[in-house]
């Protein structure tokens, strides 16, 4: 291998490398960034009256506005991974300054098909009389989702971890070869 090629072969490496590195800076960084916005995720765990289920609430305000996520898994003691990975079932808007379900302004039916929320949200001078509240339908939740997505992750993770040692075990042999070779 003549010297421009190990050069090449050595920047392009190299670059290889600061990309890696600034794709887990800026993943890193969105996740402090939302950290400081939105605090943890878990902000209030709300079970269902028979314990099959629990929405995981995310309240949170910026600005002039602020709302929810709500999150649900199955079963009424969740570990962190199901915190972390649970689907996402609604979000609603509110005014800034208006905490749902912080300051018990919400009723939840808990259905046989699906979970209403009747709450406040402040919004467009809404009063807050439960006869105008607005109501969102929520899908009852399933783990399964949350299991695969965990399945993918680590699977994504190992094959990068995979590649990376490969390519770097086959460019240190290369090197090895070039040295003996001359």
């Amino acid at each position: 291998m003549t010297t421009k090629k190990i050069v090449i072969t050595t920047l392009i490496s190299t670059l290889a490398g600061v990309i890696l590195v600034l794709v887990v800076f800026r993943a890193y960084w969105d996740y402090a960034v939302y950290k400081v916005e939105h605090g943890d995720k878990a902000d209030m765990l709300i079970h269902s009256p028979d314990g099959k289920y629990t929405l995981i609430i995310d309240e949170w305000n910026f600005g002039y506005g602020g709302g929810l996520d709500i999150y649900g898994i199955k079963g009424s003691s969740p570990n962190w991974i199901e915190i972390w990975l649970a689907p996402r079932l609604g979000s609603i808007n509110t005014d800034a300054g208006t905490s749902i379900f912080k300051e018990s302004r919400c009723e939840i039916e808990w259905g046989e098909k699906s979970i209403v929320i009747r709450c406040y949200t402040g919004r467009g001078g809404q009063p807050d009389d439960p006869a105008t509240w607005e109501t969102h339908t929520l899908d009852y939740p399933d783990n399964t989702s949350i299991y695969l997505n965990l399945a993918a992750l680590v699977a994504a993770i190992v094959a990068v971890v995979a590649a990376v040692t490969l390519f770097i075990v086959k460019r240190v042999r290369k090197r090895k070869k070039i040295i003996t070779e001359t």
